[in-house]
């Protein structure tokens, strides 16, 4: 099993050197170089129907323009797809020589399939009713040369492109993956100017603070590459206040410290510029914040069993893709992390409100101990947001609310009821951005809370997609 370790987000690079352009780094907003303009890459996940992916994670080795192999990402970063149904993640912004590029050469590798087969019989090497971890050494340079190509770049004038990795084309039948087949993995063009697009849910370690510009960086892999924030008035700050956490009463700018754990959703900017809409106080202290969705609740109350998507810090024996148990001391704290939503905390307080399905942030309070699955000891557990792609069934905007289906088995129900709540929902590419622009027949993502319900499980809806 590889030893690597992936993250919510791959990111920003470390800078070359300035009078060649490069990819930038954290450290705040350098002043980019004379005679180039900065290109952002960024990716995306088309995912696959009826098939239940718990976790694909591939990493991004290189991008570069051509002619003149013109860096945009020069260093490996991991990503766990799965998080990018809803919304992109960042690649690399890189200034780049003014000048005509005719195409791109990108390089993909070590892709790593956690997979639930429910098809009734073997798949590949998969045996029936078994999550299974499938990993491959293969590596793959992709050339792209068609649309959005030939790209001109003028000084100053920000580009974006856009990687879409389709998951349902480049896992075949036997699960194997094919990184070259036909639409596999495709760019496009982003529209200039703006937000490019928006970061959800990004989970690192602070490792500078630049009060004076409301700058703060990240760390969010163990080999210490960083991303950095900006804040500014209209930035929202939560949970910094938690006498469990951070306790920091004035939830604001100055709580922020080096060594914090955050959350951050945040918006990338025309120009490559991170720009925060939120960020949250995580914790202050050494255990490692851990999120998975949950496989197994046979153990419940007082054990469930995840497959991990996401690590704020390095653990020693588990990785992402794993499936582990987490055990449930009768003192573990439930939270929902509401972003603001109208909720009621009643619907997730305690073991009985846990499902299949449900994504979970978890924090590490013993050593991994080994086994089959390892295990460890959490004192919280906190819902966070599932990421649900499906055909929609019905639409009923007096009730805010729309119907899926065609869910995988996995989530043991045929249909799922979508909440919305008006004016906090965000729609994309919906006629109007309001619930009135859907139809049954659309197929959508949704990111939001999934609850176990009194009598059938529901989403809260915090952003709808329609693909």
């Amino acid at each position: 099993m590889k030893q690597c370790k992936a993250v919510m987000l791959p990111l920003a690079l470390l800078s070359l050197s300035a009078c060649q352009g490069g990819p930038r780094g954290g450290s705040g907003n350098p002043i980019p170089p004379p005679n180039t303009g900065p290109v952002t890459l960024t990716v995306i996940d088309t995912p696959p129907a009826g098939v239940t992916v718990l976790s694909f994670e591939i990493t991004a080795v290189r991008a570069v323009l051509q002619p003149g192999n013109v860096v945009l990402l020069n260093s490996p970063a991991t990503i766990e797809m799965r998080r990018f149904e809803v919304e992109a993640g960042l690649l690399a912004t890189a200034d780049v020589p003014v000048g005509a590029y005719a195409g791109m050469n990108l390089t993909l590798a070590s892709p790593r399939l956690t997979v639930f087969n429910q098809s009734g019989a073997a798949v590949g090497s998969c045996p029936n009713n078994t999550i299974c971890e499938l990993t491959s050494s293969a590596t793959s340079t992709l050339s792209f040369s068609s649309s959005p190509f030939p790209l001109t770049v003028a000084a100053g004038t920000p580009q974006a492109l856009q990687v879409d990795i389709n998951v349902s084309s480049i896992i075949q039948s036997d699960l194997s993956v094919n990184l070259n087949v036909a639409q596999g993995v495709t760019v496009a063009a982003l529209p200039g100017g703006g937000a490019l697009v928006e970061l959800e849910d990004v989970v690192g370690t602070v490792t500078a603070v630049r009060a004076a510009n409301s700058e703060f960086d990240l760390r969010l892999t163990p080999d210490g590459r960083t991303l950095s924030f900006s804040a500014d008035s209209s930035t929202q700050f939560d949970d910094f206040d938690d006498p469990t956490g951070i306790n920091c009463a004035v939830n604001n700018f100055s709580c922020i410290a080096v060594g914090q754990i955050l959350e951050v959703d945040a918006r990338i900017m025309a120009g490559g510029s991170v720009a925060a809409r939120r960020i949250q106080g995580q914790d202050n202290d050494t255990d490692e914040e851990l999120e998975g969705v949950v496989v197994s609740v046979a153990g419940v109350p007082s054990q469930i069993e995840l497959v991990l998507l996401q690590e704020a810090t390095n653990a020693p024996g588990i990785e992402v893709g794993d499936r582990t148990a987490v055990r449930l001391p009768p003192t573990t704290r439930f939270r929902i992390d509401d972003d603001g939503f109208t909720l009621n905390p009643a619907d997730f307080d305690g073991p009985s409100d846990l499902a299949v399905g449900q994504s979970v942030q978890v924090e590490r309070r013993s050593a991994v101990t080994s086994g089959s699955p390892p295990s460890f000891d959490t004192d919280g557990i906190v819902l966070k947001d599932v990421r649900v792609t499906a055909t929609v069934q019905a639409v009923s905007p007096a009730n805010n609310e729309f119907v899926l289906t065609g869910l995988t088995t996995f989530l043991g129900f045929s249909s799922l009821p979508v909440r919305v709540e008006p004016g906090r929902t965000e729609f994309e590419n919906i006629p109007g951005s309001v619930l009135t622009g859907l139809s049954a027949g659309n197929v959508v993502s949704v990111r939001g809370l999934l609850f176990k319900g009194i009598s059938a499980p529901f989403v809260v809806a915090k952003r709808v997609r329609r693909r």
